[in-house]
């Protein structure tokens, strides 16, 4: 039953990294944890001009290869 357990742990952590690799709408708590940032500053990044946010659905949602995008250029007013 230990080598079930370890195949179906590792089935886990595969589909978890396939998942957080595939282009999907996240929300501020979805980005918050996915990349270890407070939710004030997530909410500060989607209220950037720059980042093309969905602000008609509730709650906001960012696709996350433009977040990618977003972060590759530096934002210093962001870290006020």
């Amino acid at each position: 039953m230990d080598k079930t357990e370890e195949l179906i742990k590792s089935i886990n952590k595969l589909t978890q990294k396939i998942e957080s690799t595939q282009d999907r709408l996240m929300t501020i708590k979805e980005v918050s944890e996915e990349f270890n940032i407070g939710e004030r500053k997530v909410m500060k990044i989607f209220g950037h001009p720059d980042l093309p946010v969905q602000d008609y659905t509730t709650p906001k949602k960012v696709l996350r290869s433009e977040l990618l995008k977003f972060f590759q250029v530096p934002h210093p007013e962001l870290n006020r």
